[in-house]
C-alpha cells in the first residue's frame, strides 16, 4: 500500500485568517504506486490539456472534463481516503485550555478538570463561552509561538487577567470556582508551566498540521492491519515549514509500532501505529508525485463541494466515490466539541443515581477539594494562594 498526503488551508501561525478558518489533511491510500504511472494515463492527461501539474485550485474549470479519467485512475488503484479537518480558532482555544488546565504543571488546576474527558469537554464549553476568540488567538500567537520567554510570560499574565475579568458571566458557581482557581494558579505558578519553546522548529508543533497527523497515521495503520496489507511508502507534500515536526511525529509512531505498542488513551480512545514502518516516510514536491496531485484534486473537491457543482455529473461521480471510500475522518472543531459534550451531559444527567451514590460523590469531591487547597498552601504563602471561597 502506498499513501499520499496533501493539505489545504495552511496559513502558518495565523489562527485568525478569515479567508482560511480551517486546515485540512487528506490521505489517499493506493494499492499501487501511482507515481510510476504505469499505464501512462496521468502523463497523457497532462499532455492533452497542456498542464504541468494537476492542482485543484488552478484547474477548477477543467474538473468536470478531467473527472472521468481521475475516477478511473482511483478505481484502478483501489483508492481509499482519510480526511481530517481542524478549525483554527478552536485549536487556539484548545491550546489555551491545555496550557492552563494541565494539573501536572499548574497547581491551581484540578485533576478532574483535565484528566476526565466528560468534565474536561463540558468545562471547555463553558470556558469558550466566556473567553473571546481574540484572547485565545492572541495567546496562541504571542505565548505559544512567542519569540522570547519574556514575551510568553507577559502574555500569560495578560491572558489570565482578561479571563478573570469575564468569569462573572458564569452562572454556575462551581464552574466559576474551578476556572478562577485554575487561572489564579496559572498566575502564581507560571514558572512551572511549559509554554515557550526556544527552538523555532519546536514551536511549529503547535500548528494544526500536528493535530491531525497522528490520528491519520493511526487510521492508516488500522486499515493496513484490517486488510492485511503492508505500508510501503507514506509520501507527504513537501512542506518546509513543518517538515521537521511532521517527520518527528512519524518517527515517534514508527518506533511505537516497532515495539507493537498501542497507546491506550482511556476514554480518549487509542492510537495504533503497529503497521507504520520505519523509514517509510518521505517529503516530496507535488510536481514529482502524481499521487499527491490526485490527492490535491480530491481534497479540493471535498472542500469545494458546493451544491451547484453537483449539477456537473462527472464531478459528482468523483465526489461520491471519494466519500464512499472514506476509511475514517477526524474533525477537530467547536461544533464537534459541543456535540460530544452534550452527549456526555445527557448521559450523566439521565443516570439514575441513588441517594447513597450522590452522597458518596459529594463526599469524594469535598475530600479532593480539601486536598487541593492543602496542597496549594504548602507551595505559597497563604496570602498568595487562590481564595477557596
Amino acid at each position: 500500500m502506498f499513501v499520499y498526503i496533501d493539505e489545504s488551508g495552511n496559513s502558518g501561525q495565523n489562527m485568525a485568517d478569515k479567508d482560511s478558518p480551517f486546515f485540512y489533511h487528506l490521505a489517499l491510500l493506493s494499492k499501487f504506486n501511482i507515481d510510476l504511472d504505469l499505464n501512462g494515463r496521468i502523463k497523457k492527461l497532462l499532455k492533452n490539456h497542456s498542464l504541468d501539474e494537476l492542482h485543484g485550485a488552478e484547474i477548477s474549470n477543467l474538473l468536470e472534463e478531467l473527472s472521468p479519467t481521475i475516477l478511473q485512475e482511483l478505481k484502478d488503484n483501489n483508492a481509499s481516503f482519510y480526511y481530517a479537518e481542524v478549525e483554527k480558532s478552536y485549536l487556539a482555544y484548545a491550546k489555551l485550555y491545555d496550557t492552563l488546565f494541565d494539573n501536572e504543571e499548574n497547581l491551581g488546576a484540578r485533576w478532574s478538570a483535565y484528566q476526565l474527558r466528560p468534565l474536561r469537554l463540558m468545562l471547555l464549553c463553558n470556558f469558550i463561552g466566556i473567553v473571546d476568540e481574540s484572547v485565545a488567538i492572541d495567546f496562541y500567537k504571542n505565548c505559544l509561538i512567542a519569540s522570547s520567554q519574556q514575551q510568553a510570560n507577559d502574555y500569560l499574565k495578560r491572558t489570565c487577567k482578561l479571563i478573570l475579568s469575564e468569569t462573572y458571566k458564569l452562572k454556575d458557581s462551581r464552574t466559576k470556582q474551578i476556572i478562577e482557581d485554575t487561572i489564579n494558579g496559572a498566575k502564581f505558578f507560571s514558572s512551572d508551566i511549559t509554554m515557550f519553546e526556544k527552538s523555532k522548529q519546536d514551536r511549529w508543533r503547535h500548528l494544526p498540521h500536528i493535530v491531525s497527523f497522528l490520528p491519520m497515521l493511526n487510521a492508516i495503520s488500522v486499515y493496513s492491519k484490517k486488510h492485511n496489507t503492508k505500508v510501503q511508502r507514506i509520501i507527504h507534500d513537501e512542506q518546509e515549514q513543518v517538515q521537521h515536526a511532521i517527520t518527528e511525529m512519524h518517527e515517534i509512531a514508527a518506533k511505537s509500532g516497532k515495539t507493537g505498542t498501542v497507546w491506550d488513551l482511556r476514554e480518549n480512545g487509542s492510537l495504533d501505529f503497529t503497521r507504520i514502518p520505519e523509514n517509510s516516510f518521505e517529503m516530496k514536491n507535488s510536481e514529482n508525485s502524481y499521487g499527491i496531485q490526485l490527492t490535491d484534486i480530491c481534497l479540493y473537491l471535498i472542500t469545494h463541494g458546493e451544491p451547484d457543482s453537483f449539477f456537473e455529473p462527472h464531478k459528482y461521480e468523483l465526489y461520491k466515490y471519494i466519500h464512499e471510500h472514506l476509511i475514517d475522518k477526524f474533525i477537530f472543531s467547536k461544533q464537534m466539541l459541543f456535540f460530544e459534550a452534550a452527549l456526555w451531559y445527557n448521559k450523566i444527567m439521565d443516570s439514575n443515581l441513588s441517594h447513597e451514590q450522590i452522597k458518596f460523590g459529594k463526599d469524594f469531591v469535598k475530600k479532593m477539594d480539601d486536598e487541593f487547597y492543602e496542597r496549594l498552601s504548602k507551595h505559597k504563602e497563604p496570602q498568595q494562594c487562590p481564595n477557596p471561597s
